[in-house]
């Protein structure tokens, strides 16, 4: 929000026990443009904890990233 007007709307992909946030991804290399935005949608929704799962991965352990505010 600024003066009262919405600039962006995200829609948050999964909240699992009102504690933990995924944001769920699908591209060759995750930028950080990715991991901004996971940043901006923790601090709005006051959760602490994201993982940013890409699954355009060989192996899905290496598609997880976790981001802790």
């Amino acid at each position: 929000m600024y003066r009262n007007k919405v600039l962006y709307i995200h829609r948050l992909d999964l909240i699992v026990e009102n504690c933990l946030m995924l944001e769920l991804k699908a591209v060759e290399p995750l930028h950080p443009v990715h991991r901004a935005q996971v940043l901006s949608c923790l601090r709005i929704s006051k959760l602490k904890i994201c993982l940013l799962i890409n699954f355009n991965v060989a192996v899905l352990p290496e598609g997880i990233r976790r981001i802790v505010l």
